[in-house]
Parts: structure tokens; C-alpha cells; sequence
């Protein structure tokens, strides 16, 4: 998240992947813990909302729809998770294979290919 901000302020972010980041106020939180996995995903949906998807779409005069899909998502999240608890009973391979198949898609390179597919040459 504040990565994401600086940069919509100009400033230039780079990737260390030596760098070491202590956080005091998640000193304390254990790895896939309840609370770890709680704040983790909720602000995951806070810095998305915040800093990309709804710039994104109100830019493109789409601000109306994608405040409507959320909303329905949210409405229909039961519905979702009990068809997901059925289909996954019913699995007949393990979870290995599953994430064999799946994509291993990098943020920048996904929102890099949007931005392409929506600009005005296309």
C-alpha cells in the first residue's frame, strides 16, 4: 500500500530482495494465524479498492458497474461458498495438481496487458 501511493506521487519504488523489513506492530501475529489471516486479507481488499480498481474504472466511466459487481459479489458470497463446499467434496484430485494448473501471472505484466487491450489504438 505504500509503495503503491508513493509511486502515484511520482516517487520511483524499486524491488530489493535483500532488503529486511521489521514491522512492530506485526511482531507479535503468527504466520497464517486468525487475526494474520484476517487483517491480511481485508487490507488486501483496501489497498486494491484505494489505490487501483476504482481509479481504474472511474476513469474509464465504468465506476457505476464495478461498485454493482461488488455489491452482488458481497450479496451472493453464501450462495458461492456452499457451491464451493459441494464441488470440493466431490474433488477427485488433490490440491497439488490443482495449482499446477493455474496461472502463475505477475501483477505488472496482467495490469500492463489491460492497459494495451483498453488504450485507443486497439
Amino acid at each position: 500500500d505504500l509503495s503503491f501511493r508513493a509511486q502515484l506521487q511520482g516517487y520511483k519504488c524499486i524491488f530489493v530482495p535483500e532488503a529486511v523489513v521489521r514491522h512492530k506492530a506485526s511482531s507479535s501475529i503468527v504466520y497464517d494465524s486468525p487475526i494474520s489471516v484476517y487483517y491480511s486479507h481485508r487490507n488486501l481488499e483496501w489497498v486494491y479498492a484505494k489505490n487501483m480498481a476504482f481509479f481504474y474504472f472511474a476513469a474509464n466511466g465504468r465506476l457505476k458497474e464495478f461498485a454493482r459487481a461488488k455489491r452482488d459479489a458481497l450479496r451472493g458470497m453464501k450462495r458461492a461458498l456452499d457451491k464451493r463446499h459441494r464441488i470440493q467434496d466431490n474433488s477427485k484430485v488433490d490440491d497439488t495438481y490443482v495449482w499446477g494448473l493455474l496461472e502463475r501471472e505477475r501483477f505488472v505484466p496482467r495490469l500492463t496487458r489491460r492497459l494495451r487491450m483498453n488504450s485507443p489504438s486497439n
